[in-house]
């Protein structure tokens, strides 16, 4: 089967993984090039998403202050349409240097881990070692063999 981003299944909430896909404990995947290789790796029986807004979002901006003493100025201001569709280009570009088609957005994303991976940070920590790659396609290489590895590895 040809494998493409409308293959994953959709679900309405976090906590509800669709019947379709493998049950056990999931984590969100950071919204990034490097952690949806992860999703495309592990597939549509291990993977969901759910619908997301960027209504309640904000941009932090921070600016320099003025005088010798001033502290930075922070501000916060709405993300919009445009921010998601910078965002998603960086993406996709990632994506598409290793053969992955985009993504639809926006969704979050789930992947089915071990218990012994708590969330994002410990899937980050466990995902280091793609980093020593010199390549895209070692990249994808080195997530594909990490992701089936955390399966093999006793809890």
């Amino acid at each position: 089967m040809d494998q493409r981003w409308n293959n994953f299944e959709t679900s309405a909430s976090p906590d509800e993984v669709p019947p379709q896909v493998e049950q056990g404990h999931y984590v969100a995947l950071p919204y990034s090039a490097h952690y949806l290789m992860i999703a495309w790796v592990a597939g549509p029986g291990r993977v969901f998403r759910v619908p997301s807004s960027f209504e309640n979002r904000v941009v932090r901006v921070t600016r320099p202050g003025s005088g010798p003493q001033a502290s930075p100025v922070v501000e916060h201001i709405p993300f919009e349409e445009d921010d998601q569709r910078d965002i998603d280009d960086g993406i996709n570009h990632g994506l598409g240097l290793v053969g992955i088609p985009p993504i639809p957005s926006p969704f979050d994303w789930y992947v089915r881990v071990p218990l012994s991976i708590a969330d994002s940070k410990q899937l980050k920590d466990a995902f280091v070692s793609k980093n020593r790659e010199d390549s895209d396609s070692g990249v994808l290489r080195a997530v594909r063999k990490i992701y089936e590895d955390l399966f093999d590895a006793p809890d």
